[in-house]
């Protein structure tokens, strides 16, 4: 276990210097601790002026020069998390900067649309622990993304239902007292009762307002939660001094619980609208293989954790299993599915000295493989670093009220000042009591809940509202082809020319074998029979023995291997043939949806150009390109006008689905997919799209209208405010009445 130094506190080498049981890390923090103590000195050593004067001749080290040099030398670990409990996006920033503020912090980023983190820094100077407990200390909940799914925190939920119970009861309670239909002593119970309503909302109802508030003064990154604050505790001490003096007349406890529920809602109405992607990195990192076959000195295989396996090494997959590392065939034959690279379906021959990818999976055959790259060099981790980076990148941008309250803030604080004097603490209360931007804090999430449901409607479940917004500016659409644009499966293209009897035969010859193509001829033929002596050879072709004949069924190559003279045309294409005669060619293929969407569009993908080419004109697209792996796939994202949306299904789709500004996956995709997409489409048409945009700019209108009535009854309300027109009961009133109609407009999104 380290130990820290007794002088600088730097950590120890393993055999430290000791004197008195006292650890030290170099002979030159013995030499000043000796003098320190010759002088009688018991204070903190670090404040004294030996010290300073060590520490710039260099007869010591300097820790924070060593923290420095530690980041320079590449010494850095990346810690991924989720905070649970941030409030605002100007939480994420406050945390951001105090983050950084640390030494031994590279990088800091903290993304409040999917309550993730990433944090770069040195373990030299600081331990997760450190991290943890730092962001911990701040009033937030940091978890390590490993700790498993849990189910969402419902602390909100219970200040919201505590402080709403209480606000209603604020209000009837209020009535009586403004129309004075209570004798003197029922009126103070009463008052004193609204005391005791108002005092749990306050406290643990307001708590993370205070919270916020608090951060506020400590980063001076203020949002408009600081107002909402300024405002119900003005209003809470207002009436608490009043309710003291018995001038029960000026109580505004009703006032101030209205506020603070509304603004609770408000909240919880953004949390159900938010993007819950906690999970993202999770799954992205449980979809890595974590062990593996690894063949012994002995010569026999075991299972071992994939960290055991290094470059050298051989490893074996099995059919059914999935290639675990990259590497190089050094025995065995076999079909492998590589569409976690390639994304199409179609099962490529594997055999000594072919190169293949991680992710793999292995069709038919055994394989044992020579690892070529550890798990971190391999592609599939670089593909899961960049998806860590993008969902790192795609963040909510922040509020336009957040950018506007730094200078709202002052600015009605100086109004409620000049108010003072002109009214005293009722006017001033009435101009913050109006100013509080509840209206303005509802105006988006509530028009994005009512929007979200509409897309679900159509068939979309959005997983990030920001999406939205880039919808409504017509993005272009890139789309990759194999189980998007088309069905993702081989069907028989071509008229079957055979007798009844030979058509059986054929069926009974494809039963034999797992290939797609056998699973299509099997789809399309109605009987069959049994064949004796049936072998295959793996990625060629397959021949077996009926009624003393033999039968062949196989590739263009396959069949001038046995003699059989069979044409070579373009696309895929088997044979069947009987004995040295050609019975029929057969042409499959991957056919287009029937419904395919009307948009501004292109297409990525990986089979060839020439199909590739075809196929985006039939869909009236601008070009399609081919022969892209998913890291080139993202490369021509990148190089597209933006905004991009991408349309995906496989997991060689994430990175580009990652790297677009909106990605969208359809139905059958699979689970990384979906995991890193922002929408995701629940049925399996995709003449949606054009609907989609056109709902995402009908949303944005609605979200300028409330946002535009929010401001506007602002800048009236503290107008009329300032003119004492305004008595705080009315200016909650009007804050009320202002939320409502946001409320209905945001209705008919």
């Amino acid at each position: 276990m380290s130990t820290n130094c007794a002088l600088c506190s730097l950590k120890c080498p393993r055999d430290p210097v000791m004197e008195e049981e006292k650890p030290f890390c170099c002979t030159g923090c013995l030499t000043v601790f000796r003098i320190l103590g010759a002088q009688g000195f018991e204070g903190d050593y670090q404040t004294h002026p030996i010290y300073n004067q060590a520490l710039s001749s260099g007869v010591i080290s300097n820790p924070d020069l060593f923290a420095e040099e530690k980041i320079v030398e590449g010494e850095i670990e990346t810690l991924h998390l989720e905070i649970e409990e941030m409030w605002c996006p100007s939480c994420a920033e406050a945390i951001r900067m105090i983050v950084m503020r640390q030494k031994g912090i590279k990088r800091c980023v903290v993304d409040y649309a999917t309550d993730l983190a990433v944090i770069e820094y040195s373990p030299r100077v600081h331990s997760k622990d450190d991290l943890f407990n730092l962001i911990a200390k701040l009033g937030y909940q940091p978890r390590s993304l490993l700790a498993g799914e849990r189910k969402p925190a419902r602390s909100l939920l219970v200040r919201f239902g505590l402080s709403a119970f209480c606000a209603l009861n604020l209000m009837m309670l209020a009535l009586p007292i403004y129309t004075d239909q209570f004798t003197e002593g029922y009126e103070r119970a009463v008052a004193w009762l609204s005391f005791a309503l108002a005092l749990p909302l306050i406290t643990y109802g307001a708590w993370p307002i205070w919270r916020r508030f608090y951060l506020g003064l400590r980063t001076g990154f203020f949002g408009m939660e600081t107002l909402v604050i300024i405002g119900a505790l003005t209003a809470f001490t207002y009436s608490t001094a009043h309710l003291f003096s018995h001038q029960l007349s000026h109580l505004y406890f009703d006032s101030m619980g209205m506020l603070l529920t509304f603004v609770l809602l408000g909240k919880i109405l953004e949390r159900r609208a938010k993007f819950s992607a906690k999970q993202s990195l999770f799954r992205i990192t449980r979809s890595l293989p974590k062990k593996g076959m690894k063949r012994l000195k002995s010569g026999e295989y075991a299972s071992v954790p994939i960290k055991e396996i290094n470059v050298g090494d051989w490893i074996m997959a099995r059919m059914g299993e999935k290639v675990i590392l990259d590497g190089v065939v050094v025995e065995g034959e076999g079909l492998v599915d590589a569409s976690v690279m390639t994304g199409e379906a179609i099962p490529v021959r594997v055999k000594p000295g072919t190169r293949i990818v991680g992710g793999s999976i292995v069709k038919q055959g055994a394989l044992h493989i020579e690892v070529t790259a550890t798990a971190e060099q391999s592609v599939l981790a670089k593909i899961s670093a960049m998806i860590e980076h993008d969902l790192g990148r795609k963040r909510l941008s922040i509020r336009l009220v957040d950018k506007i309250i730094p200078f709202f803030v002052p600015f009605v604080l100086i109004l409620a000042s000049i108010a003072y004097p002109f009214g005293g603490i009722f006017r001033s209360l009435s101009v913050l009591l109006i100013s509080c931007p509840c209206a303005i804090g509802i105006a988006a999430p509530l028009a994005q809940s009512r929007l979200l449901y509409r897309f679900a409607e159509k068939g979309a479940l959005v997983r990030n509202r920001a999406a939205l917004a880039i919808l409504a500016k017509n993005p272009l659409f890139a789309f990759d082809k194999t189980g998007t644009l088309t069905e993702g499966k081989f069907r028989v293209l071509s008229e079957l020319k055979l007798s009844t009897g030979h058509q059986a035969i054929l069926k009974g010859l494809s039963h034999h074998t797992t290939h797609p193509v056998a699973a299509a001829l099997g789809e399309t033929l109605l009987h069959s029979v049994t064949l004796e002596k049936v072998h295959e050879s793996i990625g060629r072709g397959m021949e077996g023995i009926y009624a003393g004949k033999s039968y062949l069924l196989g590739s263009t190559t396959f069949m001038r291997e046995h003699g059989i003279d069979a044409p070579s045309s373009g696309g895929t294409a088997v044979h069947f043939a009987e004995e040295k005669t050609l019975l029929t060619s057969i042409h499959l293929g991957d056919q287009l949806r029937s419904d395919l969407p009307k948009v501004d569009g292109v297409i990525l993908s990986g089979d060839s150009q020439e199909l590739v080419s075809e196929i985006a004109k039939k869909c009236g697209f601008r070009w399609g390109k081919g022969g892209c792996d998913p890291l080139q796939k993202r490369a021509e994202i990148e190089k597209l006008p933006k905004p991009v949306a991408m349309v995906g299904d496989g997991v060689n789709d994430a990175p580009a689905l990652s790297a677009a500004d909106v990605g969208i996956s359809v139905v059958s995709a699979t689970d990384l997919s979906i995991e890193v997409s922002d929408i995701l489409l629940t049925k399996s048409s995709l003449s949606a799209l054009p609907e989609l945009v056109k709902l995402a700019k009908r949303g944005e209108r609605i979200i300028r209208q409330n946002l535009f009535w929010a401001f506007l009854y602002n800048g009236v309300g503290l107008c009329l405010a300032m003119a004492g027109l305004l008595t705080p009961l009315y200016a909650v009133s009007a804050m009320l009445l202002s939320s409502l109609c946001v409320t209905l407009n945001s209705m008919r999104a």
